[in-house]
């Protein structure tokens, strides 16, 4: 859209939307005065209403951008990193709590209801 008009049809090729999804959201998009539909024969031609809603644009995919990296980073740090943990035992974990370690139990909720795990 930045670069010029585009008919529903032509924005359903790009995206991959069916022709009703895409123009809905056109229709939401012109309701909120971004978009701008020109009428020629059996076709209308969307465009995006000025400069400042691409500016706008490009600074949310930026800001989307950074978002996604640091998601990105803690899933490989907490969910790919498992290699680095270790599992402990009772007597372990006492000791290593009482060099101000914090402790984060992962177990899923029905599990810590029951209370330790046995044995540990």
């Amino acid at each position: 859209m930045a670069q010029g008009e585009r008919t529903v049809e032509e924005l359903t090729e790009v995206s991959g939307l069916s022709y009703a999804n895409c123009s809905q959201h056109l229709q939401q998009l012109k309701a909120a005065g971004l978009m701008t539909g020109r009428k020629a024969g059996l076709y209308v031609h969307y465009r995006v209403t000025n400069d400042l809603v691409l500016e706008n644009l490009f600074a949310l995919t930026k800001i989307a951008q950074r978002n996604l990296a640091e998601v990105d980073r803690l899933v490989e740090l907490h969910l790919h990193g498992k290699d680095r943990l270790e599992p402990l035992s009772s007597a372990e974990l006492l000791e290593r709590l009482a060099q101000a370690v914090t402790l984060i139990d992962l177990r899923p909720h029905s599990e810590f209801a029951t209370g330790p795990s046995p044995g540990r």
